[in-house]
């Protein structure tokens, strides 16, 4: 017999905005069986100046407290990132559905390993004083696991990771898609991601046009918006380096249309990632891969099987493993085949729609 569902209260930020978070629940709302409540909580687009914050926040707390007695909901899902403000932020929520007598689960999504040295020494208390009777953790890397564990964490911990589209590997004609890539006369590298520095969008560029001074077809696409768009484009011209497009923010069939065009992700991020959108995304279009180690990548990531992953932040170390995949076609096609089959395994919504209902149900009986 299966288990009982319990009423879920899910607490993110507005789903029209551009992070992960929003991200992952947008592609996960289909999935769901249970029909979660949401609550819209954190910043919201076009919100400005400190005391618009400051009411937001109290009116976040008001609405909460009001959801939780109003529709009598068995669980909260928290969605924080381990960093000084989301804790303390996210903390009190949970410290509102405890009053309640309500079970919770925390999802961290980011883990700033600075706060998180912080928290393992003298700021514990802080954590134990917000966090420490949760029900139940989700992380996206086994090492942010072994971290709870060692504060002394004893309820389930369990590994998640992001996801991508269903629909859109189902769609995919994977088998002509990479036929037409390996024929293509244009060999594209494709960068989907918030341009920061901490992404490694300046080595991106450095690689590509070492790349690209042996290997005039190439191109590099650069998906996506941030704070370092007009410097990274200045940058580029002052270097004179061409062939890059930026696009902005793409989405939906434009976004797939450049992801199936595309040759290879080259991602060297020093962000303190958790399980990278991008890098889902790019393994279900069969999109060999070129990396850093960050956050949950390693805890899968096989070198030679899926791409190629690197503790190095030089620009000439990412060069030589996108030529290696460019000059070897059967590198390049067992690899593309490996990551689109591991795609479609591992990283479809449903399958994560469907766990984490199984750890609501299992925190809604088992943790009483």
């Amino acid at each position: 017999m299966k288990a009982p569902s319990p009423k879920v209260l899910i607490l993110h930020p507005d789903l029209n905005l551009l992070g992960g978070i929003e991200s992952y629940y947008r592609k996960m709302d289909a999935y769901f069986t249970i029909d979660p409540g949401h609550l819209v909580i954190g910043k919201r687009p076009g919100e400005a100046g400190r005391m618009v914050m400051v009411q937001r926040l109290l009116g976040d707390y008001w609405q909460f407290f009001r959801r939780l007695k109003r529709d009598q909901y068995d669980l909260v899902l928290l969605n924080p990132s381990l960093s000084r403000k989301a804790i303390i932020r996210e903390g009190f929520f949970l410290r509102l559905a405890r009053l309640r007598g309500k079970k919770t689960v925390v999802f961290f999504r980011g883990w700033e390993q600075d706060f998180a040295a912080e928290l393992a020494g003298r700021r514990r208390w802080l954590f134990d004083r917000l966090f420490k009777d949760a029900d139940a953790f989700i992380v996206l890397a086994e090492a942010f696991r072994r971290t709870l564990r060692e504060w002394g964490c004893s309820q389930p911990i369990h590994r998640e990771v992001t996801v991508a589209e269903d629909q859109l590997m189902d769609r995919l004609d994977f088998p002509g898609t990479l036929e037409a890539r390996l024929n293509d006369s244009v060999w594209r590298i494709i960068f989907p991601s918030r341009i920061l520095k901490s992404k490694g969008v300046y080595e991106l560029v450095d690689a590509y046009a070492l790349v690209k001074a042996q290997h005039p077809n190439l191109e590099l696409l650069i998906l996506g918006d941030g704070e370092e768009m007009s410097a990274l484009q200045n940058y580029a011209a002052r270097q004179r380096i061409d062939g890059i497009r930026f696009t902005g923010h793409v989405d939906g069939e434009v976004k797939h249309r450049l992801f199936r065009s595309a040759h290879l992700l080259c991602f060297p991020t020093r962000h303190e990632e958790g399980m990278p959108n991008t890098l889902v995304e790019a393994m279900a279009f069969g999109l060999p891969v070129v990396t850093r180690l960050a956050g949950g990548i390693g805890d899968f990531f096989r070198e030679g099987e899926h791409g190629f992953a690197t503790d190095s932040a030089d620009p000439q170390v990412f060069a030589a493993l996108i030529e290696k995949l460019y000059r070897d076609r059967e590198l390049y096609r067992r690899i593309s085949i490996n990551n689109f089959e591991y795609a479609s395994t591992h990283f479809r919504a449903s399958q994560a729609a469907a766990r984490l209902e199984a750890i609501f149900r299992s925190v809604f009986i088992e943790r009483g």
